[in-house]
């Protein structure tokens, strides 16, 4: 087995630990892009994992853009699509979809999951999910189908490590946050997960810009001169590898980052778990705290009478978030960020 391998999961370019060939995992990503839209400026040069190259078309048109893989059958997947080949259904796919088959055993038939999608407003959506899904029998199946001997069927070992304990209690948890956050008719995400619905987005034009590498990701970037990429978007390829490989990949980031870089890492482990690396958020809790989160961001809490103030300045751009309490209970987060409008959010006991 290659350094790689035993360092980093992902080499072995297939879930489980079996010998065959490598396979396309991912015929979509399941990442929102406009996460690193928002926070790279445009104009950049920014590093990519490739994966089915969803996120590498957004960022395109506005930046230049370097996408690695280690899995070569990824990779020329990406390429297909870039050349204008539609999208097609890789392993994550395959086993979302066997996964939905148990569905109507949990009481989420059809007909109930498309009325919960149809919904725009998330109160209402919060409501319909703990009457209707979040059911003693899909609590039950989903403990079980992400329990580690069931995922061990499908996931390598080095794969599930990462993973917090109690992960369907997590998963659920997860959900209820984002039903309670975003419109579920406006959510690609939701069709994609609960009815299989893929939407193909064509690669745009800018596209063929995309430069493609067979790479790994911290091979590549200790090779390239200091202060090459003014971002970094690194999917969740930490989940999976080897501490050595986490402390190598940071040490080869900040070598190539230019100043102010930015770096977009996600993963399903929980901040201040022990394998959460490169930014740990936190909140100051005693009057006047100040948290120091990265090279370029800074939170500082301070109350005002019965009103917790948060400021956070991030490469200079300053939101100011206040959270208070109404007389019935309620939580109300009044939040100001540069170039936005005043937002107000109201969370309410069920």
């Amino acid at each position: 087995m290659s350094i790689a391998a035993r360092e980093n999961a992902w080499a072995q370019g297939r879930f489980d630990r079996s010998p065959g060939p490598k396979e396309v995992l991912f015929g979509r990503m399941y990442e929102d892009a406009s996460i690193e839209l928002a926070a790279f400026r445009p104009g950049g040069r920014i590093f990519c994992i490739a994966s089915a190259g969803c996120t590498a078309f957004r960022l395109a048109p506005h930046h230049e853009v370097v996408a690695v893989d280690l899995n070569p059958v990824q990779l020329a997947y990406a390429e297909r699509r870039i050349a204008g080949e539609p999208m097609v259904r890789g392993t994550a796919e395959r086993l979302m979809s066997l996964g939905r088959t148990l569905l109507p055993l949990a009481g989420w038939r059809p007909s109930r999951l498309r009325a919960f999608l149809d919904h725009d407003h998330p109160a209402e959506q919060v409501a319909y999910w703990r009457r209707h899904l979040d059911t003693r029998r899909f609590r039950a199946a989903l403990d079980i189908l992400f329990s580690r001997p069931f995922l061990r069927a499908a996931y390598a070992a080095p794969l599930l490590a990462c993973l917090p304990p109690r992960f369907g209690a997590v998963v659920r948890a997860r959900m209820e946050r984002c039903v309670a956050a975003h419109p579920n008719r406006a959510n690609p995400y939701a069709r994609a997960l609960l009815l299989g619905e893929l939407r193909d987005e064509p690669a745009p034009r800018d596209a063929g810009r995309i430069r493609l590498l067979h790479a790994d990701a911290a091979a590549y970037l200790e090779t390239v001169p200091g202060g090459s990429f003014d971002g970094f978007t690194l999917s969740n390829i930490l989940d999976g590898a080897e501490r050595s490989y986490h402390a190598r990949l940071r040490a080869a980031v900040k070598r190539s980052a230019a100043p102010n870089a930015i770096v977009v890492s996600r993963s399903f482990v929980y901040a201040g778990a022990t394998e959460t690396f490169f930014y740990s958020d936190s909140t100051g809790s005693e009057h006047g705290s100040t948290v120091h989160t990265g090279k370029d961001l800074k939170t500082k809490t301070s109350w005002d009478d019965d009103v917790l103030k948060v400021k956070t300045t991030l490469s200079g751009a300053v939101t100011l978030e206040n959270y208070s309490l109404a007389p019935d209970g309620s939580m109300l987060v009044n939040v100001v960020r540069p170039d936005h409008k005043p937002l107000t959010l109201v969370f309410r006991r069920p």
